[in-house]
């Protein structure tokens, strides 16, 4: 018998390797049986979360243990190495820095947040200490025999039906631990979730509670609600105070199909001055490393793109700030370094079955999963509910028994020669209850119960007090039986309630702005953002804050604000647009510009060397449109803004002249060859476009007849105007007067008045 109890077992652990009798399985066997165990207990043990409470079982087991020792709200705080190492010794034997750390997670899920005392607002522990939050540069939480924490307020709620849950033995046997803890939240949606398993992963995003209580609400009450009407309510991921900068479409295919890649932004806002401004970033994204962002701003600060920066992170929350003069740096380079991704995968586990499921869920399945769950808990909370008010009505009915018959019943207690028995029977016999007219018989356990309690407490048995009693449990009952029909209404009115207890909870927090945008460089208006820009013909471009009073080569000039859509016209008719805030301080890949134009204006006229005129739609639809056709040899000469009020003057040699519409001319379609105003011209003409308010803008090639530029004053209201005039190929500033002595003196070669 001995033998062949040995051969069994050499049998048996021939399945794990190789045997010293030479017998063996395949490689692929081997692997597939242990990553197999492995594999399973790292998905059920360790990464994924429950569906039903969105916890693993490290965060579960913390709970539990808290709950179990009774670190509550209303009691002192713990050393979080006691909370530890209980975990550890009762329900999770694994290191305790792996507990440590998924404690600090549930203190705050998302490290950007920060507050006090390190919390986040929705967490279920209330911290005491340094819990490493909001994030810094070598910041992490303090060692666990420096930190204290208990169960929050917020934290209790998840333990209110803690009675109904399904218990297993922990590890040795010992103790009991719940499968899943029968929250009355969905904690999946409100702590989210982040963890990687053996050929999976999950990351599920944080919500608020407001839009969580709002969503599950309505879809209680609109079961068949769609799942653009539950994101409509849900809004979005949200971390607090960041901004979120993904499409629409993109958050919607997230919440359909489980996963997806959303964007995220850093709240920032920019502080004017005025030579230098100072973006200050308030708030820091999910997923946002800060350490390469600093490196960025070291980089900027050495090559002087920035004056300097400053990280002026504290614990009341994020706080660096960038000194700069340059917006472009800041459009080009620090704005998308704020920006984060976050890739989403919804994996999560069943656990409210015999054999845990993996699964990925979208928001729809999730909330109607959770909800099923609730259901189940409720009734049987209900159930529990019922059957410990019936236990209590029946002992209540006993103590008004006893007061209505309190003599008998003395009797019977005092009389020493009857037996424990035959004091039970004879109670039963001579004791009748009156109750709602009918009389009626005590049970057995009502009279063990009578005859457990002392004979003062007897004596101090009042009817009228114990009939009261007696109604309210009635009263009970009743409402157990109607609320064990309308099970989503007794959920319902739980997150209402929750809604209220915590409604001060709710509106301190700051949520995620949903923008579905990256925002624009914001700068305050009325200020010195409005400058005056201007290009050479090889297309270098500069910005100055206010117009300089000095002479110079400026073959175009025109003021816009710093956030304007530009317009920039090349001598071959091509046009591209750009934004005024790129150009501030100078681009160089343009080729003989003859114009710029501002976004404001309706239309773009351009003119060649023979006076034909051209016009585009403006601003063009595509970054790189084409405003006339151009004939062989002959460039453009110019290029300006019009709209349908405008009138547009062209002056040849001599007293040729010719008068048209804005609207006239902006019938025409564009990209064509060109009309030419002054057909019998073979010279380039002047071009004036005078607004209705009566502003010039003029420009041509060659010298002028000071006659014509006389003759084209006349047109305009005479009074102080800045006009930039070219004489002997020099630019300047001037007033009218002025203007017109260097026009009779010199002669010009281009006249503008800036709108």
């Amino acid at each position: 018998m001995a033998k062949r109890k040995r051969s069994k077992r050499v049998k048996k652990q021939t399945t794990d390797a190789a045997s010293s009798n030479g017998s063996s399985i395949t490689v692929e066997d081997y692997s597939d049986s242990k990553y197999k165990e492995y594999g399973t207990y790292v998905l059920e043990e360790r990464a994924i979360p429950c569906m039903q409470d969105g916890l693993k079982p490290v965060q579960r087991r913390i709970l539990w243990s808290m709950f179990d020792r009774g670190i509550r709200p209303k009691g002192n705080y713990k050393k979080c190495a006691a909370i530890v190492g209980d975990t550890m010794a009762r329900f999770h034997p694994h290191g305790d820095s792996s507990i440590y750390d998924a404690l600090v997670h549930l203190v705050n899920p998302a490290p950007m947040i920060s507050s006090p005392n390190g919390a986040h607002p929705f967490s279920p522990i209330d911290p005491q200490g340094n819990f490493g939050a909001p994030p810094r540069r070598h910041h992490p939480a303090a060692a666990p025999r420096y930190t204290e924490a208990r169960l929050s307020k917020l934290g209790m709620v998840h333990f209110e039906c803690a009675d109904v849950a399904r218990m297993e033995p922990n590890y040795n046997g010992e103790h009991q631990e719940p499968v899943i803890l029968p929250s009355r939240l969905p904690l999946l949606l409100l702590l989210g979730s982040s963890g990687v398993a053996v050929g999976a992963s999950t990351e599920i995003p944080r919500h608020g509670l407001k839009q969580v209580l709002a969503t599950v609400k309505y879809l209680i009450k609109h079961p068949e609600a769609s799942l653009k009407q539950l994101v409509r309510r849900m809004g979005g991921p949200d971390y607090g105070h960041s901004l979120l900068i993904s499409d629409k479409d993109d958050v919607l295919e997230m919440y359909r199909e489980g996963k997806g890649t959303v964007r995220f932004m850093c709240s920032h806002h920019i502080e004017r001055g005025k030579e230098r401004h100072e973006l200050v970033v308030t708030s820091f994204a999910p997923g946002f490393n800060v350490n390469p962002f600093f490196s960025l701003c070291e980089d900027l600060e050495d090559e002087k793109k920035i004056i300097a920066y400053n990280n002026e992170t504290d614990a009341e929350g994020p706080r660096i700030s960038i000194l700069f003069r340059d917006p472009t740096v800041i459009e080009e380079r620090v704005l998308p370094a704020l920006q984060s991704f976050k890739a989403y995968q919804w994996n999560v586990l069943d656990k409210d079955r015999k054999s845990a499921r993996f699964m990925r869920v979208d928001l729809r399945s999730y909330l109607h999963g959770w909800l099923d769950y609730r259901r189940k808990i409720e009734r049987r909370m209900l159930v529990l509910e019922r059957r410990r008010t019936k236990e209590q009505l029946a002992r209540e009915t006993a103590k008004l028994a006893a007061a209505q018959n309190a003599a008998v019943i003395g009797r019977i207690m005092g009389d020493k020669k009857l037996d424990y028995d035959s004091k039970v029977q004879a109670i039963i016999r001579k004791v009748r209850l009156t109750w709602a007219g009918k009389k009626r018989t005590l049970t057995v356990e009502q009279v063990e119960y009578l005859l457990d309690q002392k004979i003062r407490s007897m004596d101090s048995l009042n009817e009228e007090k114990q009939r009261k009693a007696i109604k309210v449990l009635v009263k009970t009952l009743k409402r157990i039986r109607h609320d064990l029909q309308n099970i989503d209404g007794v959920i319902l009115g739980h997150l209402e309630r929750i809604g209220k207890d915590f409604k001060k909870l709710i509106a301190s927090w700051t949520p995620t702005q949903l923008l579905y945008d990256p925002p624009d460089l914001e700068l305050p208006d009325g200020d010195t953002a409005a400058g005056f820009w201007h290009s050479t013909p090889k297309g270098f471009i500069r910005a100055y804050a206010v117009l300089p009073e000095r002479r110079g080569k400026w073959p175009e000039g025109l003021l816009v604000q710093a956030h304007d859509h530009l317009s920039v016209i090349e001598d071959s008719g091509e046009v591209y647009g750009v934004r005024s805030v790129f150009l501030a301080h100078g681009r160089s890949d343009f080729n003989n510009v003859v114009g710029l134009v501002s976004g404001r204006d309706e239309k773009l006229l351009v003119m060649d060397d023979t006076g034909s005129v051209g016009f585009i739609e403006h601003p063009p639809k595509s970054s790189n449109a084409t405003a006339m056709r151009m004939v062989e040899g002959h460039p453009l000469v110019g290029a300006w803004g019009v709209r349908a009020s405008d009138t547009i003057y062209v002056f040849g040699s001599g007293s040729a002249w010719a008068q048209v519409a804005g609207d006239e001319i902006a019938a025409k379609r564009p990209n064509c060859k060109g009309r030419k105003l002054l057909p019998r011209i073979r010279t380039a003409p002047k071009l004036l476009v005078v607004p209705k308010k009566g502003c010039i803008i003029a420009n041509g090639q060659g010298k002028v007849d000071p006659e014509e530029v006389t003759r084209a004053m006349k047109l305009f209201a005479a009074g102080p105007r800045n006009y930039i005039v070219t004489t002997r190929n020099e630019k300047m500033i001037c007033n009218a007067r002025r203007a017109a002595s260097y026009a009779k003196s010199d002669g010009l070669l281009a006249c503008y008045v800036l709108r």
